[in-house]
């Protein structure tokens, strides 16, 4: 038997709300997790021999899920940004709704195409640090799964536009501009699959939320670690190279546990920050906005 190697760089991946089709966005990942897992269920029970039996094996439940990574671009985050907050965007804003919005994912892996139905994002973290560009990791479950022949892929369009680097970030805390050394927001929607009767999710169900936000500050002020309980309104924009491309993350107000930085060894001394987005008044815990020119 003659085997085809399947290299990674041959595997493609796209994302629509729609069935996928030639015209669908597709992404650069430089990691996908995103796959079936099932279960085989055996009693065990006791028989006289400490050998267990196949013909006392059924197939157990199988979830759908996985991450995606990348480092998209703003013409990737239109696309993306509106699954995550689960609102399309409205005068260049995207806030956060009640419901999810439900996609399909196709992954070519080489031998074979799988495409994946009724997905949410259960959570998503952007991150960056001194040096690198901003990463978007995607946590996603869902419903079912369609395997077809290698070859089937139906094509995608892929945006050749650049993803953001760390010294685009502008931080603003406390009303004020900061300087960071690394960041992370995360967006949990704390997505449950449930099963009911079926061997696949019935449904996905959204718990809750959670938005956190972390940075690495140098430790130059004490109104960041001295801050207020009642927090106040944040937000860190990005904007590229090009000067026309920038997309905000919006926190209504961000609530820090006081935390003192730490010493130690002939280094700078810097400070952790760890807070939670909250709803103040009408104003959502969070927005994302995206202007492109």
């Amino acid at each position: 038997m003659t085997v085809t190697p399947r290299e990674d760089y041959q595997s493609q991946l796209s994302i629509d709300t729609s069935a996928i089709s030639s015209s669908s966005p597709g992404y650069d990942t430089t990691s996908v997790t995103l796959g079936t897992r099932g279960e085989i269920v055996n009693p065990e029970g006791v028989r006289g021999t400490r050998s267990r039996h196949k013909e006392r094996t059924r197939d157990g439940k199988r979830s759908v899920g996985g991450q995606i990574e990348l480092y998209p671009s703003a013409a990737d985050l239109l696309l993306l940004v509106p699954l995550i907050t689960g609102s399309a965007f409205s005068t260049n804003v995207s806030a956060l709704a009640e419901a999810l919005t439900s996609f399909n994912v196709c992954h070519d892996k080489g031998s074979a195409v799988l495409t994946y139905a009724g997905c949410v994002v259960d959570k998503a973290t952007f991150s960056c640090a001194e040096g690198q560009a901003v990463k978007l990791v995607l946590e996603l479950l869902g419903l079912s799964d369609t395997p077809a022949a290698a070859g089937t892929f139906p094509g995608a369009v892929y945006n050749n536009t650049a993803p953001y680097m760390y010294y685009d970030a502008t931080l603003t805390l406390v009303s004020a501009a900061r300087e960071v050394k690394n960041w992370s927001i995360t967006y949990d929607n704390l997505v449950e699959a449930i099963y009911n009767n079926h061997q696949y999710p019935s449904y996905l169900l959204s718990r809750d939320r959670l938005v956190t936000f972390q940075s690495n500050n140098p430790f130059d002020t004490n109104d960041l670690y001295a801050q207020a309980s009642t927090g106040s309104a944040a937000s860190l924009a990005l904007s590229d190279g090009s000067g026309g491309h920038t997309v905000t993350f919006n926190f209504g107000v961000l609530q820090f546990p006081r935390e003192d930085p730490s010493t130690g060894g002939r280094k700078e001394i810097t400070q952790d920050l760890r807070g939670v987005a909250r709803m103040s008044s009408s104003t959502r815990e969070s927005s994302i906005s995206i202007v492109t020119n």
